[in-house]
């Protein structure tokens, strides 16, 4: 979820970390505060909130972005080849065990050469 944080309080894009109120990796609620403008004489301060639950996986000081990710959720993915799933490879994938065969061999249609 892209927020455009340092529009929203309409400050300059190099300045947005210093107004976080939430640092990289933290988790955060729907419209949790995650940024304060410093306001005019400690007055009139205006807030960013998460514009979803998730994790603060950026804040970018040159175009004032911060990306919210949201929740991860499983997966189903078609493997395409028949076995049996032996190891879980965690964040990766998993490995197949299958009977196959291997063949090999060599195709020409010239004679022997070398050069």
């Amino acid at each position: 979820f892209p927020m455009r944080a340092a529009n929203i309080l309409s400050a300059n894009p190099k300045d947005l970390p210093g107004l976080m109120l939430k640092e990289l990796g933290d988790t955060v609620a729907k419209d949790e505060p995650i940024a304060r403008s410093k306001g005019i004489f400690g007055m009139m301060k205006t807030e960013v909130k998460s514009a979803a639950d998730g994790v603060l996986e950026s804040i970018s000081d040159a175009t004032g972005m911060v990306i919210i990710r949201g929740p991860q959720h499983p997966v189903a993915v078609q493997a395409y080849v028949s076995g049996e799933v032996i190891e879980v490879i965690a964040g990766e994938g998993v490995v197949i065990e299958n009977a196959v065969a291997l063949i090999q061999g060599i195709f020409g249609v010239s004679g022997e050469t070398h050069g």
